[in-house]
């Protein structure tokens, strides 16, 4: 395999690159920072949502299996289940998200690695990968989301 490395430059080059290296590191730290802040939002959500929405399902659960209580409330538990339900699919979208931004983020940093140690191909390979990766991620939480809201109707 035939490695591209530009680490012995003459002098012009050499500070080009300098300057593109520079500016990439930048770009790259931005988004690192970006996904890292989507990940504490969206863990914040997901925490958030779980602590409230468990304990409800439980309540649920137990009220349905008190026997006389359990079938006099069910027009009313039916549509807290299935309140309930959604939300613990939006939790799942919002899950989904946190674990793709975390994807992405590790594509970036093993990109800036290459990159620092001057082998452009695997930069580009693991970048393309990445990419590729962050893309299905996201169609697929597009679909699960657009699947909850069209439920929601």
């Amino acid at each position: 395999m035939n490695v591209i490395t530009y680490n012995k430059m003459p002098g012009f080059f050499s500070d080009i690159k300098h300057k593109v290296e520079k500016l990439g590191n930048k770009v790259a730290e931005g988004a690192i920072s970006g996904l890292q802040l989507g990940q504490k939002v969206t863990g914040a959500v997901s925490k958030f949502g779980h602590k409230y929405v468990d304990p409800v399902n439980k309540g649920i659960e137990a009220v349905s299996k008190i026997p006389f209580v359990g079938s006099m409330a069910q027009p009313l538990l039916g549509p807290a289940r299935a309140a309930v339900g959604m939300v613990k699919s939006g939790l799942g979208v919002v899950d989904g998200a946190n674990s793709a931004m975390a994807k992405a983020e590790s594509g970036v940093r093993a990109t800036q690695s290459a990159v620092k140690a001057g082998d452009l191909h695997m930069a580009a390979n693991v970048m393309r990968d990445t990419v590729k990766d962050s893309f299905a991620s996201g169609k697929a939480l597009r679909s699960s989301a657009k699947s909850i809201l069209e439920k929601r109707k």
